[in-house]
């Protein structure tokens, strides 16, 4: 996988993750009225759900096989193979900026972590798992990832009873025990990875707030008769300035008002808990199944018989549903496959031919597209929209547009035009040095057509064993000639 191959994917996952946020940022209050602390905190596993929901398999469509037509046989004229572009594209480049940006991202946190845990001085043991620091800021709080330590300031003994020492061991250990300090490595790696987001930032301190509010909601159902003396512990901490990425501070990221007048609060009972967790599931399958569905579903590939090329290509006019035809040939032999979409009627014909490009088995694929309309006694065929050829990897995409983005006046842009996305897939992808291409034959049609204009565009990626992201169709923007003419019927 190259790092072009990386870009959708960078751009499915920030979209669905940002979808998956702002959902949450407006559940996040009622959830916690209706629910409780911990439902609201449980919520916030809809960002990554919605994020590795969009990396599943898209739902497969199945491809309507057309027969192929029997056309005349086309002369052999060599084809020249071009290098290939050297330089990177801009989703290339867009992907290796973002991955720096995460390493530093990285680097940063771990200088912060390391920062902290140095700032903590000598730790004195106490036997149960419990360490005393040298140092007093940012204290209590839980640190290591893979061997959880409870870490008390240097004045614990002193600043606190007896009682508020254990409900902030009964806090921490709601940490460790419910697994935050891996939820809050989750959300660091997420900072890291999406730097580029504000978004991500903004609900990562949210996120921290409403885990506090859960671990404190914990302590009070734990310990319903110290409300007062849990009170009385989160006045006497110090809010810690520096943020541990990888830990869990005690009153580090939530205002201590809010926390205190949850306190106030009665407890839920234990079926309305029920219903919240039943909610917080429902929420769960609801968006991961929503980010999953929105996905473009892909065509189910059959097998190639040996010898064969199968050309499956989807046909979109403007902005709608695509119509999806196969087409399993012989290297060489024209096919044409025919769909009607928009009202109107298109038909594609063309050819497959082996050749090599770079050293490498390729595929070229001589197109024209027909445009038509329909009509009580079939399909009349008036005009040639585009002849274009396009040299692509075995099992690669390419995609093909003639037509134009056009500006409604809201601002919005839609494209008007003929899109096909195309993947060819060989059964024997050997290489060969000459490429056949199709020489339509000439007949009579009764009406004229008028010189067009079009914009074609195409962008092809090669397979694994190509160290670049090949665009090997020269894109076109010149006023036709007027096109042989073509037929009535398909």
């Amino acid at each position: 996988m190259t790092a072009a191959d990386l870009f959708p994917i960078l751009c499915e996952t920030t979209v669905a993750g940002s979808a998956a946020i702002l959902l949450v940022l407006a559940l996040r209050k009622p959830l916690r009225h209706a629910f409780g602390a911990g439902i609201a905190y449980a919520a916030w596993a809809l960002g990554p759900l919605a994020m590795l929901a969009v990396l599943l398999p898209a739902a497969q469509s199945p491809v309507l096989v057309v027969p192929v037509i029997a056309m005349q046989a086309p002369g052999d004229v060599l084809v020249g193979t071009g290098g290939p572009r050297a330089t990177p594209d801009l989703a290339t480049w867009a992907v290796m900026f973002v991955g720096c940006g995460a390493l530093a991202s990285m680097c940063w946190m771990a200088v912060q972590q390391r920062r902290f845990v140095r700032g903590l001085g000598l730790l004195a043991d106490r036997g149960d798992g419990v360490f005393v620091a040298q140092a007093t800021e940012g204290l209590p709080a839980v640190i290591g990832l893979l061997r959880p330590r409870i870490v008390l300031p240097a004045d614990a003994m002193h600043r606190y009873d007896a009682a508020q020492r254990d409900l902030m061991l009964a806090h921490e250990r709601a940490h460790i025990a419910r697994g935050d300090l891996v939820a809050n490595a989750i959300a660091a790696a997420l900072r890291c990875l999406f730097w580029f987001n504000p978004l991500v930032h903004f609900a990562a301190t949210r996120f921290r707030h409403d885990q506090e509010l859960a671990c404190d909601a914990q302590v009070v159902r734990q310990h319903p008769d110290a409300r007062r003396a849990y009170g009385e512990a989160m006045l006497k901490t110090q809010l810690a300035r520096g943020l541990l990425p990888l830990g869990c501070h005690w009153g580090q990221t939530h205002p201590l008002r809010e926390r205190i007048e949850m306190l106030k609060q009665p407890l839920h009972s234990m079926r309305r808990r029920a219903l919240g967790r039943a909610t917080a599931v429902a929420l769960l399958l609801a968006t991961g199944y929503a980010a999953w569905a929105a996905q473009p579903s892909q065509p189910s590939i059959t097998t190639v018989p040996a010898g064969k090329i199968a050309a499956d290509i989807a046909l979109r006019v403007d902005e709608g549903e695509p119509v999806r035809l196969r087409a399993v040939v012989d290297a060489g032999v024209p096919f044409s496959l025919s769909g009607d979409e928009g009202g109107k009627h298109y038909a594609i014909e063309g050819s497959v031919t082996r050749m090599q490009h770079a050293g490498q088995p390729a595929l070229a694929l001589d197109l024209r597209i027909v445009e038509g309309s329909r009509q009580d006694a079939g399909p009349k065929l008036v005009r040639e929209i585009a002849s274009p050829k396009i040299v692509v990897s075995s099992g690669k995409s390419a995609q093909i547009h003639v037509g134009e983005e056009v500006a409604d006046p809201a601002g919005r842009t839609t494209f008007k035009g003929v899109r096909l996305d195309i993947v060819l897939t060989d059964s024997m992808p050997v290489a060969v040095a000459v490429a056949k291409r199709v020489a339509m034959p000439a007949s009579t049609t009764a009406a004229k057509p008028k010189p067009i204009t079009a914009k074609l565009a195409m962008a092809a990626t090669t397979t694994g064993r190509f160290n670049t992201y090949e665009r090997m169709l020269t894109s076109l923007s010149a006023s036709w000639q007027p096109p042989k003419p073509v037929e009535e019927g398909c």
